[in-house]
């Protein structure tokens, strides 16, 4: 595990799941070991659980040098990579820097979900040109953009709901409210996860909090994010 001091200052609680784009270099197996390719098989968890993101058939997303910030990022053309591992969270922030390329299908960028049940899941995805988080009767929607984005996904389950944010605005639902939901998501199952699914983007970092961070961790994480990957745009802070 290398965790970022910056980002463990900025949050004051260690990720559940966090994969990071600007560290896969370091797992040089995480690369087909075939020449001139750069199909990533693997995106390794940092947060010290191990759960992994891996695919072994053909719909790998690649490994692209240099393109957020001199970082690399991982590049999604209708790719996927999954993993998963036995545990359950009912409080969550999910961070995820993403820049789609295409934004008018239905693509997903994360979803969990229980073994055998992807209907009782939580899925965060683009439709048309929405960003959605959807779960049982939850469903939340604001509009997005083709460029570069910080999402932030929070769920209070004992107190506020949920509440989602893009690029650090406190509005985004595309008509200047804050987009909310008093009825929280209930517990969540990490049995199966999914990076992508249909996608086109490139993917920089998802970092999943098994707690409800309050605003100004919250504001904390995105500023980390902000500086690391050269974003503009963020108005909260």
């Amino acid at each position: 595990m290398i965790l970022d001091p910056l980002l463990t200052t900025a949050a004051e609680d260690e990720p559940i799941l966090w994969l990071d784009a600007s560290l896969i270099d370091c797992d040089m197996h995480s690369f087909n070991n075939v020449p001139n390719s750069n199909s990533v098989s693997a995106w390794y968890d940092r947060s010290g659980n191990s759960i992994h993101m891996t695919n072994s058939h053909n719909d790998q997303p690649t490994y692209q040098p240099g393109m957020m910030n001199g970082n690399p990022i991982v590049r999604y053309t209708n790719d996927q990579l999954y993993g998963g591992r036995d545990l359950t969270m009912s409080n969550f922030s999910l961070f995820m820097v993403v820049n789609p390329t295409d934004i008018f299908s239905s693509a997903q960028l994360f979803s969990a979900y229980p073994r055998g049940n992807q209907g009782s899941g939580l899925f965060v995805y683009f439709q048309g040109d929405e960003f959605r988080v959807d779960k049982e009767g939850v469903s939340l929607h604001g509009q997005t953009n083709d460029s570069v984005n910080l999402y932030a996904v929070i769920n209070d389950a004992g107190g506020a709901g949920i509440k989602i944010y893009r690029n650090g605005s406190t509005a985004f639902d595309g008509t200047g409210n804050v987009t909310t939901s008093a009825t929280a998501i209930d517990e969540i199952s990490l049995e199966n996860i999914k990076v992508g699914e249909n996608l086109n983007a490139d993917m920089a970092e998802i970092i999943l909090f098994d707690t409800a961070l309050p605003n100004n961790k919250t504001i904390a994480v995105e500023e980390y994010l902000v500086q690391k990957w050269g974003l503009p745009g963020i108005v909260r802070f």
